[in-house]
């Protein structure tokens, strides 16, 4: 273990992310490195030991600008709007067998891909005209009512009546997303396990709901494993979910 930050000189990152096991970090030329367990090719290298120690640079990838970690799958943004995933299939992202090195993952009518979501086996991501999501449904956490049924292939979701151009963000935790819209709403959906989705109950969405009714207004969301916090448009910092550990805080609102 390790309880002190450690600096990676031999990389200069702009963006980077945690997975169950493994790391993935983009630098400023749009290249990425990944390090950490292997044993899906989640790190997006053909290597033959299990655990990559030291951060090797993933040569398929270039133009990135974004990098996104499930539990044990990987994924890239490229500056052109393609998204590629690796690592474990499961029959969730890109089909049963794990994938070691990235693949272009086709988007219907293959729009550019603007922002992308991971929780730990299920995705998001928003194109200029769908929303869409894929993977393990076993909460609602795609957001359509055939909960429990996978998807493999990524399929547009409903968020209500709200239009695309109010999405202003949008985040997955481990079981379950959420959707802040432009005028500070956030809309949830998934397992609902202790409170997570901020709904007054513990019960499971699988449609995206409005989480926060009352004058919160959100303007950044963070989601966990069972737990969530957002910082509202005035500072303050909220969450709900699970408060073991104290990871809520002594002094945090609830939604």
């Amino acid at each position: 273990s390790l309880s002190t930050p450690k600096k990676l000189p031999e990389l200069k990152g702009s963006c980077c992310a945690a997975g169950g096991y493994h790391t993935l970090v983009g630098t400023t030329e749009g290249d990425v490195f990944g390090f950490g367990s292997n044993r899906k090719g989640q790190v997006g290298v053909l290597s033959i030991d299990e655990t990559v120690k030291k951060p090797m640079q993933i040569s398929k990838l270039k133009g990135v600008v974004s990098v996104h970690c499930g539990n044990a799958s990987s994924g890239a943004l490229t500056k052109e709007g393609a998204l590629y995933v690796w690592g474990s299939g499961r029959g969730l992202s890109h089909g049963k067998h794990p994938v070691a090195e990235p693949m272009p993952l086709p988007m219907k009518g293959s729009a550019p891909v603007k922002k992308v979501a991971y929780g730990a086996t299920h995705f998001l991501a928003m194109t200029d005209s769908s929303l869409l999501s894929w993977g393990s449904n076993t909460f609602g956490e795609l957001g359509r009512e055939t909960k429990g049924a996978n998807e493999v292939i990524p399929t547009a979701v409903a968020c209500g009546d709200i239009a695309l151009s109010q999405i202003k963000s949008i985040s997955c935790g481990r079981n379950y997303s959420a959707v802040v819209r432009t005028d500070g709403k956030l809309l949830v959906c998934g397992r609902g396990t202790k409170g997570v989705l901020g709904l007054g109950k513990s019960s499971n969405e699988p449609e995206f709901t409005t989480a926060i009714d009352k004058e919160f207004k959100v303007a950044e969301i963070g989601c966990g494993y069972m737990h969530t916090l957002a910082i509202t448009e005035g500072g303050e910092l909220i969450g709900c979910g699970n408060k073991d550990h104290g990871k809520l805080g002594g002094g945090v609102g609830s939604f």
